[in-house]
């Protein structure tokens, strides 16, 4: 008897997340932010590599909402898997020290960087079950309220008065507002998040629109703007939730997106690793983008990250069977 194949869509957004977040790297992360001397030079450029950025700086919001959607059940063996799936990728690429003469401990302190989303989501892995009972033991009116206040102290706090341990959204306490905010939209449908599946994504668009407007006008004026883009801007917020629901709203099955999506998050851990970032990939998209046409670099870019994707999700099933056998 066959079983029933289960939804995909929140498979096809995980892998469409991790893209934007290879992509995003690929844009501000390689690139670096565009200067005044760039918008002067390259008004089109400038432009489409905000509009990407805005696009795509919902990426790590939206894997944050996806946990909160379906309520973590925080679990030892989940928890191991994802240290061992971490640790693979680690370990796999760690004879790269010798070709790179890297030294060892300036590779232990770049891995905390590199890798601070595994940090993060693990303490909101060990603190989920207090936030499930939270969601479930409070009333409605309690949830709202609290959701509020989060939110206005997030925006208080970390965008408005940049303080250092929210870290624009690297942080566990901005995972925290957005697990609560996803286990809200899921229990408790407000009016906001049951419009048009295609309204969600034009409101996804528009508002990155408007971000990539706003960035050239205040990179015009020397003013800066680069803030806009933080994981706790209030934009960007509003942009992951409405990207995120659209999702939630499709209806498509697929053996090939779910055996996809179960690795995608191996292609964070593959172009991120400290020996493989600035060597493979951040300095090949530099040279490029200097050297090469617009059209021509905005291809090859889009052909690497997909390359690199895919090389990450054949690499993770290896990593599964090794742990199916451990």
């Amino acid at each position: 008897m066959s079983t029933k194949l289960r939804d995909s869509n929140v498979e096809l957004l995980r892998i469409v997340a991790m893209l934007l977040v290879m992509l995003i790297h690929a844009n501000f992360k390689s690139l670096g932010y565009p200067s005044h001397e760039e918008l002067a030079a390259s008004p089109i450029d400038s432009f489409v590599r905000f509009f990407i950025g805005a696009l795509s700086s919902v990426c790590v919001n939206v894997f944050v909402l996806i946990s909160g959607w379906y309520g973590i059940r925080f679990k030892l063996s989940g928890l191991g898997k994802l240290l061992f799936q971490t640790l693979f990728f680690i370990i796999l690429l760690a004879p790269l020290l010798f070709v790179w003469k890297t030294q060892p401990m300036d590779f232990v302190h770049s891995l905390a960087s590199n890798y601070w989303f595994v940090t993060a989501y693990i303490l909101l892995l060990i603190l989920a079950p207090a936030l499930n009972a939270f969601a479930e033991q409070t009333s409605k009116t309690m949830f709202k309220t609290v959701l509020i206040i989060l939110f206005i102290y997030q925006i208080l706090v970390s965008y408005i008065g940049n303080s250092a341990w929210y870290d624009d959204g690297y942080s566990p306490l901005a995972f925290l507002f957005l697990y609560l905010l996803a286990r809200y939209m899921r229990v408790y449908p407000p009016r906001w998040s049951k419009l048009n599946k295609y309204t969600d994504l034009l409101i996804w668009a528009g508002l990155s629109l408007f971000i990539a407007i706003c960035s050239i006008t205040l990179l015009h004026l020397q003013m800066g703007g680069g803030r806009m883009y933080n994981y706790t801007s209030p934009i960007i917020v509003a942009s992951s939730a409405y990207f995120f629901l659209f999702f939630t709203k499709i209806r498509i099955r697929s053996k090939a997106i779910n055996w996809i999506g179960k690795s995608a998050f191996a292609a964070f851990l593959l172009h991120m690793h400290p020996l493989l970032f600035d060597h493979c990939y951040a300095n090949v998209i530099s040279n490029w983008h200097m050297s090469l046409s617009l059209p021509l670099t905005y291809a090859l870019i889009a052909a690497y990250i997909i390359l690199i994707f895919f090389v990450a999700i054949l690499l993770d099933k290896i990593r599964q069977g090794v742990y199916d056998m451990l």
